[in-house]
Formats: structure tokens, C-alpha cells, sequence
């Protein structure tokens, strides 16, 4: 089995990506060389998020030119490349919260027009598009705790109609949708602390004045 290692290190300030392509335990050791330098200079490219999806590593990255915007890896240095421009310019998508689900990359990211949401990738440009605008026409929605459960992406959001609380996503406009409202109105239940556990989604929810309280559900709306 192939395994994928990553590893960092500075030379004069600027931060390298260091790959090393593992053929089976025996070759754990291996010292890291240089994949490829984004950033030509010495201030560095700014590396964060990295997660593996299908047979890709995907990172975020700022090279200078594009702001920090969600790129991608083969382990070979013709193979890492900027995924999309979803900021065009130097203003920089700032994507966060790279989750692998089942094969599927998912993330949040800027978009001048809509504010932070949910978006998906599966490495090409053409496959990189925002899932849906939860709060059409509104502000960010600030999507958070995004948690792998089922085969599904599960997140914290706020469509201005209903507070924050726990949405699902299977990867298409349609099946992205208010799980339940927990505060029953415009308050929000604050889920926080997504994790899966014994075949169920558990969250803490409530507010600093009233506490917060173990929940759990079996990923409907009605568990």
C-alpha cells in the first residue's frame, strides 16, 4: 500500500512543502525532499489545511499571485497545481475546513458575491463549485464544524431565517438542507462539537445563559 507523507520546514523564512512518497513501512525513514516551491521568494506560500482525498493530497496555499486559494498534489511536482481561482485576483478565497467524505472534498471558501459557503471539489476546476447559497441574496452564512456521518457532510450554518444550527449536505443543491430547528424560530441553538460516535452524530447546543446540552441524532430530522 502507497502511503503519502507530509512535512514541512523553513529555509530563510519561506516555507517549503516537503513530500515523501512511502512504498510500505520499510521506506517510513526516507528523508523528505522538495516538491515544488509555489511561492518564488522568500516570503512563503503559507501552508494550511491539508487533508487526502481519493488519490490527491489538497491543501491551501499562497503563492503570491492568487491569495489563499485551495490547491492540490499527485506527489509529483507537474501534479501540484492550484485547483481554482474561486477569488479571482490576489483577494483570496480563504478555504477552511477541508473535510475528506467519502471520496469527496468538501470545504468552506469567500466568494465576493455570496459570502463564505459550503463548497466541493474533486481536483479540476470544472468539478470545483459552491454546493448551494443557503442564504440567497444575504450575507455569510457562516458555515462551521463541518463532520463526516453517513456518507454525508454534516455543518453549522445560518440562513438568516432560522439562527445557526446543524445542516446536511450530500453534495448537491437539492440534498443540502436544514437538518432541524432546534430553537424552533430565528434564535440559534449554537450546535458545536460535531463527532461521530456508536452510529450517531453527537453535538453539544444551547447558549452561555442557558447552558448547553448533549445531543444526539441518527442523521433525519426526525432522530
Amino acid at each position: 500500500m502507497n502511503q503519502l507523507g507530509i512535512a514541512f520546514s523553513f529555509k530563510r523564512t519561506q516555507l517549503l512543502i516537503l513530500f515523501v512518497l512511502f512504498l510500505g513501512i520499510s521506506h517510513a525513514h526516507e528523508k523528505p525532499v522538495l516538491l515544488k516551491d509555489l511561492e518564488q521568494g522568500n516570503r512563503g506560500c503559507n501552508v494550511t489545511e491539508m487533508v487526502s482525498s481519493g488519490n490527491k493530497a489538497f491543501f491551501v496555499a499562497n503563492d503570491g499571485i492568487t491569495g489563499n486559494e485551495l490547491w492540490m498534489t499527485d506527489a509529483q511536482s507537474a501534479g501540484t497545481v492550484l485547483v481554482s481561482d474561486l477569488c479571482p485576483g490576489n483577494c483570496g478565497s480563504s478555504p477552511k475546513h477541508l473535510i475528506n467524505v467519502d471520496g469527496v472534498l468538501f470545504f468552506t471558501a469567500y466568494e465576493s458575491s455570496k459570502g463564505t459557503e459550503i463548497w466541493k471539489s474533486d481536483g479540476t476546476k470544472e468539478g470545483t463549485f459552491r454546493v448551494k447559497d443557503i442564504n440567497k441574496g444575504g450575507s455569510n452564512v457562516s458555515p462551521d464544524h463541518l463532520t463526516a456521518f453517513k456518507g454525508k457532510l454534516y455543518f453549522t450554518a445560518n440562513d438568516g431565517k432560522n439562527g445557526t444550527e446543524i445542516w446536511v449536505s450530500d453534495g448537491t443543491d437539492k440534498g443540502t438542507m436544514l437538518l432541524k430547528n432546534l430553537d424552533n424560530g430565528k434564535g440559534d441553538s449554537n450546535p458545536i462539537g460535531l463527532i461521530e460516535y456508536d452510529n450517531y452524530l453527537w453535538f453539544f447546543s444551547g447558549n452561555n445563559q442557558n447552558g448547553y446540552k448533549i445531543w444526539k441524532s441518527d442523521g433525519s430530522t426526525d432522530g
